[in-house]
C-alpha cells in the first residue's frame, strides 16, 4: 500500500499520522515537496496575515462595487423624479 501513489496523495491530505506521511514522503519526492512547502505556509505568520489581508481585500472591494451600483440606481430614480 505504501507504494500505491493514491494512497500516499490521500494519506498526505488527510494529515492525521505524521508517522505514516514522514515514511511516505522518504519514498515520493513530489510528497516530500508538498510536505516541505505545507510546513513552510503552516508555520509562516506573516504569510498567513498577508492572505488574511488579501481577502479582506477582495470583500471590501466587492462591498465597494455592490454600494456603488446601488448609488447609482438611486441617482437614477432620483432624475426621473
Amino acid at each position: 500500500m505504501l507504494n500505491d501513489k493514491l494512497y500516499q496523495w490521500l494519506t498526505f491530505i488527510d494529515g492525521e499520522n505524521r508517522e505514516m506521511i514522514n515514511m511516505i514522503a522518504k519514498k515520493n519526492v513530489e510528497i516530500k515537496k508538498a510536505q516541505g512547502l505545507w510546513e513552510y505556509l503552516e508555520g509562516d505568520e506573516n504569510i498567513k496575515r498577508l492572505e488574511e489581508l488579501r481577502e479582506k481585500k477582495l470583500r471590501d472591494d466587492a462591498s465597494m462595487i455592490a454600494n456603488a451600483k446601488n448609488e447609482g440606481k438611486i441617482e437614477i430614480a432620483k432624475n426621473m423624479l
